[in-house]
């Protein structure tokens, strides 16, 4: 992670460049996505040429700087960007001197041995000290205020060899440049020393709002408010699963619900990547029902994306029953339940309910090949939201 590019405010603060053309612009598949006025779909890239870190805009685009229009221009630390005249400044702040071209593994050795990476205005402790998360070790996870808002700020865990590096720069890469508003908002990241060690760091925004573990308790959420949260979910996780990242911990209380937005996913810390060979996930510190079978086993497939699908089903069910799943649930025993045990939830909603039981079901299969993608679960949940109002049928139609 050479160089990183950051947005002092708004829903995205973090674009760390880690490859020789990075690409920016409003598609997801870019490494840095603006969503703002006039920033085309692929807008401008990033390149490293004779020692100096060139940003070009792409044909028929603009870059602003310092108010005037320009279509190349060489980057210095604390550099100002715009990418059209309404969007809001990225600033370039210097991470880790050189060259792209070395070798992508010497990436981890490159940051290890840089100053940045001994200098406090480049670490954590930058936001200084601040109240601990959970009943959580400060030192783990601290809630911080900046004059953006409140930070969680968060210590991972010790880095063994470089290539663990690598992976981190690579998290942060994909998850930090590419927001979604159903994911908290990555503001800052990297590794910096804690007794003479190298340490995996970030910073998230603070998410307002109800935790679902709450919701799951008081057991009165509607069908509606389910599909919504469950949508939203879904389509974070296939923001996650398209950058090669999979969340491993989805449940309840890693899902915060407020009054604008459905559902926002938080807790990164054992996010990690699903492409490459040498992944060593941490062991996940709770196994609960919202884990999936292979996870909690620490088979192989701990890192595939269907681990997500499992939780996001798992707490899908939660939602709409209060309780966490059982092994062996049918489709039809879960429908008659909602139906005699929460009549209200169901009434008004039942063409609803049919097609999100039988997708959850599936979702829970203990073998992960069974199990659909995200955007299967969320396209499902579409047309099952559109059912809403529509004239039901009965229930015990269900196998």
């Amino acid at each position: 992670m050479p160089v990183a590019l950051l947005r002092e405010s708004g829903a995205v603060g973090f674009a760390p460049v880690a490859r020789p053309r990075f690409l920016i612009g409003r598609d997801l598949d870019c490494d840095l996505v603006d969503t703002s006025p006039g920033v085309a779909d692929h807008h401008a890239t990033v390149r490293y040429r004779r020692g100096e870190y060139l940003l070009k805009a792409e044909e028929g685009c603009s870059l602003w700087v310092g108010g005037a229009r320009v279509p190349l221009f060489s980057l210095r630390d604390g550099d100002a960007i715009r990418f059209s005249p309404d969007a809001p400044e990225w600033h370039f702040r210097s991470r880790v001197g050189g060259t792209f071209w070395p070798p992508e593994l010497q990436l981890g050795e490159a940051w290890l041995s840089h100053p940045a990476f001994t200098d406090p205005e480049h670490g954590p402790t930058r936001f200084g000290d601040g109240p601990p998360i959970g009943g959580r070790d400060p030192f783990r996870c601290r809630l911080v205020s900046t004059p953006s808002g409140p930070w969680i700020v968060k210590h991972l865990g010790p880095i063994g060899e470089p290539l663990e590096a690598n992976e981190h720069l690579r998290f942060l890469a994909a998850i930090g440049g590419a927001p979604h508003p159903a994911l908290a908002p990555l503001v800052d990241g990297g590794v910096a020393p804690h007794m003479g060690e190298p340490w995996r760091w970030m910073a998230t925004r603070f998410v307002e709002g109800t935790s679902a573990a709450r919701l799951v308790e008081a057991a009165d959420t509607s069908v509606p408010q389910v599909l919504r949260i469950l949508s939203a979910l879904a389509g974070a996780l296939r923001h996650l699963h398209h950058r090669g990242l999979v969340h491993r911990v989805v449940a309840p209380e890693n899902v915060v619900v407020s009054a604008t937005n459905p559902a926002v996913l938080i807790d990164f810390g054992h996010t990690w990547s699903a492409e490459h060979e040498f992944s060593k996930p941490s062991e996940l510190n709770d196994v609960s029902a919202y884990t999936a079978p292979e996870a909690a086993a620490g088979d192989a497939g701990a890192l595939a994306p269907a681990v997500d699908v499992y939780g996001w089903a798992a707490t899908g069910f939660a939602l709409l029953t209060g309780k966490p799943p059982q092994r062996n649930i049918r489709p039809r025993g879960v429908l008659l339940r909602i139906r005699e045990e929460q009549p209200d939830r169901w009434r008004p909603c039942d063409e609803a309910v049919e097609p999100l039981v039988e997708v959850l079901v599936r979702c829970l299969s203990a073998d992960p090949a069974q199990r659909p993608d995200a955007a299967a679960c969320r396209q499902t949940l579409t047309e099952a939201r559109a059912r809403i109002g529509r004239p039901s049928r009965d229930a015990t139609t269900i196998r």
